[in-house]
């Protein structure tokens, strides 16, 4: 998918970069001293338009499924693959749009022709008479059909094209349509000199941008993500233009003495949302990357001169790096899949980067030199989006989880652990940010795709979490036949489940109980744990009782992740690493040590996506000598976090606002409470724990 928005991020760790989010601000992890550095990433702020402005956009964003434990498997979803578009080539008359102000333009911004050559699938079971493009907005003149004129009907956001004699499965046929771009759209952007002027830009300028389904705004097309085709776009520009499309520019001929027609092909087949085009003053910036086969390819990039290498926008500067990104990237998921790659850049956009196939659109704002993790993000595409694309929208975290995946990646090549950590906790700290309250991984609705706590940051740990639980070895292995068995189609979720069980069939947790927690479900568990520490050893050995509890309370959030959770005590630089399972809300374990632990630590290897809380008391044979109970969460409190305390088992723990109104009243019977504190009154509440007769009782500051 996309990339990151205008603004970015913190400082500490080092001075890098990073990258994506849906009206999210990078905040620290709450569950580490660290300050984070990443990027604030990429912003979608035409669906945030299209939300408010189109009431067909806001009903399709309401929740489509009941977040519940998935039944029969893992779902495949149906996808209707009767029409197969194998080749479109556009032509384009940008010239107006260029150099003519918006005002003044006529009713028919660009005018147009498309050939495609079109597929009729085996899949049909007769004969086909009609057939149905997507096309919104567009102004459609005529279409012939094998150079047949053919009936067409031009509704609201279709054109429906009647066959001049119905085609059979596995037949194709030319459609050649003349249409024009009847007025300003989201999928095409178009700024004369008097709008450069106006807005600041440095030179005229007109891009296309499609995700999810634009594409359909400024041509006819199956706008379908599974749909792949070979692309072909001539562009007629003002003298002195560059036009920049996907592939390489296979000609340039003077149309006058002021115009001309420039061609761009890609032979790699590619959906219609990675199919764009751009025009401007454009400069060339020539580098190259060296594969890991001993190969060279080139990256094309297209800014303007002043860019190239200012006092504050350089793209010398900022892609200096892009050749050395390629190194961890094919290690992690097989070879460069295209024969180019490169970036044009534009102005002015709300987001920060698509990865649109071998040429990366790319914000302005990033040839500053502090998004490096954005670039690296675009590239990881081409492989996780580009090489592979999500089959339908539902699955679109298979694309922004993978390149977000990649930016860790990067600077795990770059930085070392350190780097890849930093990147991690960047993202669960903005996932955690609502965890609970976001929706499933899975089917989100599509006008929410670009969620940035969902589609990205916790995308990006299903990877990681994938990783950790089976090793790097065989992870990445299972990833690479992941990549080959669906190189230049689509896939769904389904078949990396698949790929993934047949290639590790015996995972610490079961695939199909790992994709159903972490994607179908929504949500991560909320870890508490209490170690009860003996102070007499045993034969030089501590003995130390461990309960950990999930605490995660939400509709549609399962009350027990299955996931394997490392342990860690500790005494100064003294530590014991156990891994305990977990299965069940509850677990305890009896763990030996050669020191006395005064710390416990629940996932200190970050291996899962988690909110933990924890606590060590001590533990002696006379009851009588254990407090009766002890807070361990933050005093004051604020409302909405778990309030813990550790206390003797089969305590009676009472909470009660300042007029007698009680609030929870439990009988706690592992000596570990935790308490949601969401619905409670802002202001003093009182916790008591009654134990044989003993009460103890605690106020407690509720506080936003």
């Amino acid at each position: 998918m996309l990339m990151n928005a205008l603004h970015f991020l913190e400082q500490a760790l080092m001075a890098r970069k990073r990258r994506h989010t849906f009206l999210t601000l990078l905040t620290l992890c709450t569950l580490s001293t660290l300050t984070l550095f990443a990027q604030v990433p990429e912003t979608k702020q035409a669906f945030v338009d299209a939300f408010y402005l189109d009431p067909t956009l806001r009903e399709a964003m309401q929740p489509r499924h009941a977040p519940l434990v998935m039944e029969g498997g893992f779902p495949r979803k149906d996808i209707d693959s009767t029409l197969d578009v194998l080749s479109y080539e556009l032509w384009m008359d940008w010239v107006d749009a260029l150099t003519i102000k918006r005002s003044d333009r006529g009713p028919r911004k660009v005018e147009a022709r498309l050939l495609a050559d079109v597929r009729i699938s085996s899949v049909a079971a007769v004969p086909v008479s009609t057939i149905t493009l997507d096309a919104v907005s567009l102004l459609t003149d005529s279409v012939k059909v094998n150079g047949v004129t053919a009936d067409m009907q031009q509704l609201t956001s279709t054109l429906v094209i009647t066959l001049p004699a119905p085609v059979a499965p596995g037949e194709t046929f030319t459609l050649e349509i003349f249409y024009a771009i009847g007025r300003d759209t989201r999928g095409f952007n178009a700024f004369s000199p008097f709008e450069a002027d106006t807005l600041g830009l440095l030179e005229p300028i007109a891009f296309t941008f499609s995700q999810p389904e634009d594409a359909r705004r400024w041509f006819p097309c199956n706008d379908k993500p599974h749909d792949k085709a070979v692309f072909t776009a001539h562009v007629r520009v003002p003298q002195g233009f560059t036009a920049v499309s996907n592939g390489t520019r296979t000609d340039s001929t003077a149309d006058s003495d002021t115009t001309s027609w420039q061609t761009w092909h890609e032979p790699s087949i590619m959906p219609t949302y990675l199919f764009a085009v751009s025009a401007s003053r454009y400069h060339r910036y020539d580098q190259e990357a060296t594969l890991q086969n001993g190969t060279t390819i080139p990256i094309l990039n297209y800014h303007w001169l002043a860019d190239h290498d200012g006092e504050q926008y350089s793209a010398v500067r900022a892609l200096a790096n892009i050749p050395e990104m390629f190194v961890p990237f094919e290690r992690a998921f097989g070879p460069y899949p295209l024969a180019t790659y490169g970036h044009m850049t534009v102005a002015p956009i709300q987001f920060g980067g698509m990865e649109h196939q071998t040429m990366s659109t790319i914000n302005r704002r990033w040839l500053r030199g502090d998004v490096e993790l954005g670039y690296a993000h675009e590239l990881a595409h081409q492989w996780l989006g580009d090489e592979v694309t999500c089959a339908t929208w539902a699955d679109i975290w298979l694309n922004e989880g993978g390149a977000s995946f990649g930016e860790a990646l990067w600077w795990e090549h770059l930085l070392g652990q350190e780097g890849y950590d930093a990147v991690m906790l960047s993202r669960r700290s903005r996932y955690l940010r609502r965890g609970l309250d976001e929706p499933p991984v899975y089917d989100i609705p599509i006008g929410f795709i670009f969620n940035e706590a969902t589609t990205y940051s916790k995308s990006a740990w299903v990877y990681h979490m994938m990783r950790r639980m089976v090793g790097d070895s065989a992870f990445f292995a299972s990833l690479q036949t992941y990549v080959r068995q669906y190189s230049f189609g689509a896939a769904q979720t389904v078949d990396l489940m698949e790929v993934m069980q047949r290639e590790i069939p015996t995972p610490m947790v079961p695939w199909d109980t790992f994709f159903d927690q972490w994607l179908y479900q929504a949500g991560h568990p909320q870890y508490v744990g209490i170690a009860r520490m003996n102070t007499i050893p045993e034969d030089g050995q501590y003995l130390t009782y461990v309960t950990i509890r999930q605490v995660q309370s939400k509709e549609g959030v399962p009350d027990v992740f299955e996931t394997p959770v490392t342990l860690r005590l500790r005494s100064g630089d003294q530590s014991m690493d156990v891994t305990l399972l977990m299965q069940q809300r509850v677990q305890q374990i009896q763990i030996y040590a050669p020191f006395q632990p005064d710390t416990l630590e629940i996932d200190p290897n970050m291996d899962i996506l988690c909110e933990t809380s924890s606590t060590v008391v001590t533990s002696v044979s006379d009851e009588a000598d254990q407090p009766l109970a002890t807070i361990t969460s933050a005093v004051p409190t604020v409302r909405g976090t778990l309030v813990t305390a550790s206390v003797q088992p089969g305590s009676r723990v009472r909470v009660v606002t300042m007029d007698g109104r009680t609030l929870a009243d439990v009988t706690e019977s592992n000596g570990l409470v935790a308490l949601s504190s969401a619905s409670w009154p802002l202001g003093i509440v009182a916790l008591a724990v009654e134990h044989h007769g003993q009460v103890r009782t605690f106020t407690l500051p509720i506080i936003d």
